[in-house]
């Protein structure tokens, strides 16, 4: 379960970003939806413990965000949660096998070679698994992203604009993924974004505004 209440962000030199009480049930996917400067990745990086110093109360699994200690809430994070952007991030220097690999080493669990081969096999990427990340396609790329999100069974999910760069095909083929592999792994998926196609997709909406006082 995750859950705000009076939930305000101050960044230096700006406006608090105020935002509305929200619930979002275990494994529930969930959209964030609003224009530039509503506060989605705000929100977003707040719900995800990546900002910590903020007003109100964030619950995730019964855990207030900003009372768990740095080092605890790096274990937590790591252990908790999978992020996908719409920059996938990936060490360009580590082949897919290691990239994904990093996860367990983030989340402070033992090396899991069987569960690398199921997540790459299930995204059709397993024959790759030696590739550089440069030798890659944009949806390849993209995939192994998802992989190293989801490699250690994250509770929650995370999405950031995954889709906004994407024409409708691969837009509906990132979706079905990441819907696909919340489900299998019974995650709660949270995809922030304006992008007006995924409405019809996900049932829960969460419509943000521009939300600065």
């Amino acid at each position: 379960m995750i859950s705000t209440t009076k939930l305000a962000f101050n960044y230096p030199s700006s406006d608090s970003i105020h935002f509305n009480d929200l619930e979002i049930a275990p494994r529930e996917d969930c959209l964030l939806l609003g224009e530039s400067g509503s506060g989605k990745t705000t929100l977003l990086h707040l719900l995800g413990g990546l900002l910590r110093t903020y007003q109100g109360s964030i619950k995730v699994n019964s855990n207030e965000l900003k009372e768990l200690p740095e080092k605890e809430m790096d274990f937590f994070r790591g252990k908790q949660y999978g992020f996908v952007f719409q920059k996938n991030h990936l060490i360009h220097a580590l082949t897919v096998e290691k990239n994904v690999l990093l996860s367990f080493y983030l989340a402070n669990l033992p090396i899991n070679m069987e569960r690398m081969k199921e997540v790459l096999d299930s995204l059709g990427l397993y024959n790759k698994r030696k590739s550089r990340v440069t030798q890659l396609s944009y949806g390849q790329a993209q995939r192994v992203a998802i992989a190293r999100a989801i490699v250690h069974r994250p509770s929650i999910i995370i999405a950031d604009e995954p889709t906004s760069a994407l024409d409708d095909q691969n837009c509906n083929k990132v979706m079905e993924l990441l819907l696909q592999v919340a489900s299998q792994n019974e995650s709660t998926l949270i995809v922030a974004t304006h992008d007006q196609r995924l409405k019809g997709i996900i049932k829960k909406q969460i419509h943000l505004h521009h939300a600065m006082r």
